[in-house]
C-alpha cells in the first residue's frame, strides 16, 4: 500500500504540473477566458489532492512506526484464536 500512495501521490502532482503548464499555454496564446479559469481549477484541486495524500501518508508513516509492533502483535493473537476456534469447531 506504501507504494501505492507514493506513485498516487506523484501522478496528482504530475496532474498540477501539467494543468498549470496547458492553462498558462492558454492564457499566454488566447488571453484567458473560460477553459484557463477551469485548467487553474484544476491544477488547484490536483495539488490539493497532491498535498493530502502527502500529509495522509506521512500520518500514516508516523503512526506505524510508533504502534505498528502492537498492531502487528494483536493481529496476529486474533489469527491464532480464530484458528484455535476453527480447529475445537472442527475436532
Amino acid at each position: 500500500m506504501d507504494t501505492y500512495n507514493k506513485i498516487m501521490e506523484k501522478v496528482w502532482l504530475l496532474i498540477a504540473i501539467a494543468a498549470v503548464s496547458y492553462g498558462v499555454y492558454l492564457h499566454v496564446s488566447f488571453g484567458g477566458g473560460e477553459y484557463t479559469t477551469i485548467m487553474y481549477i484544476a491544477a488547484g484541486i490536483a495539488f490539493g489532492g497532491f498535498f493530502l495524500k502527502r500529509f495522509m501518508r506521512k500520518r500514516m508513516e508516523k503512526f506505524m512506526d510508533e504502534h505498528g509492533d502492537k498492531i502487528i502483535q494483536r493481529e496476529l493473537e486474533k489469527r491464532k484464536r480464530k484458528e484455535e476456534r476453527k480447529n475445537k469447531k472442527n475436532a
